[in-house]
């Protein structure tokens, strides 16, 4: 063989080897997922994963309890995850456009309390119940009350727990950053929603 024609080969094979040794070294990439909702008489839209809110709905409702919504949600959309209004309810005196907020009770008033404030002329506040968000005190609050909290799972919970049974009551609601795995992002979205007063 000539000089030239082993270079070229040399090439070659040094190319095919190297080409090998990246296919089983570099790590595997997969294709991104892409979830899709349909509507009717449209093409599919991409949608985000969305997050989530919680709220305590009571009343004239067929299920009621603790609902996780999507974010942006309405009274309408917990009423229907709640199965639906009691038979015999009127549904015109809600409003069922009200968005709602993580946390929030809402309390749908039974037959008897629609009556009683339908034939106050006096009434001028909604039949609707929406209460402000409870703030969440981290010093007395149980597991099942602590994991409602954005960011705090069962293991997170258990950790404040576990940290007022060995350092005592938190002094201050920033001391909450001394628990494991509760650092400044966590904080700064619970920080509107705990206290260590009451």
């Amino acid at each position: 063989m000539k000089s030239w024609q082993q270079i070229t080969l040399g090439i070659f094979i040094g190319l095919l080897l190297a080409g090998l040794i990246l296919i089983f070294v570099l790590p595997q990439r997969g294709s991104a997922i892409v979830l899709i909702t349909k509507t009717p008489n449209l093409t599919p839209i991409p949608t985000a994963t969305l997050s989530l809110i919680r709220v305590h709905l009571t009343g004239a409702i067929n299920a009621p309890g603790m609902l996780s919504l999507p974010k942006g949600s309405n009274l309408a959309d917990a009423i229907e995850k709640a199965g639906g209004l009691i038979d015999g309810y009127d549904s015109n005196l809600l409003n069922l456009a009200e968005v709602l907020q993580d946390g929030s009770r809402i309390h749908i008033p039974n037959i008897a309390e629609q009556e009683s404030g339908f034939n106050n002329p006096q009434r001028s506040q909604p039949l609707l119940n929406i209460e402000e968000p409870l703030l969440v005190n981290i010093n007395t609050a149980d597991l099942d009350t602590l994991v409602l909290l954005p960011g705090i799972g069962p293991s997170k919970a258990q950790a404040i727990i576990q940290y007022r049974e060995q350092n005592g009551l938190f002094m201050r609601i920033e001391d909450i950053q001394k628990v494991k795995g509760i650092g400044p992002s966590t904080f700064d979205s619970i920080k509107d929603l705990i206290t260590i007063d009451g």
